[in-house]
């Protein structure tokens, strides 16, 4: 019975993980907020491509806050 549940809480794990992996890599909509910032929406799809140069627009994009 052990073994059951182990093996239940190990899947349940790993669909996590993968699941958050995937939404976290996916592109999103770009929330354009009033002080300036942009914040992330819903995701939006896409391919291998789109993913790599949203994370390289997002690593080289540097704004400034306003204070």
């Amino acid at each position: 019975m052990l073994v059951i549940f182990a093996g239940t809480f190990c899947m349940l794990l790993a669909f996590s993980s993968m699941w958050l992996s995937w939404y976290v890599l996916m592109p999103h909509e770009k929330i354009h907020l009033p002080d300036g910032t942009d914040a992330l929406g819903g995701t939006i799809g896409g391919t291998v491509g789109d993913i790599i140069k949203e994370e390289i627009s997002s690593a080289t994009h540097h704004k400034t806050s306003k204070k």
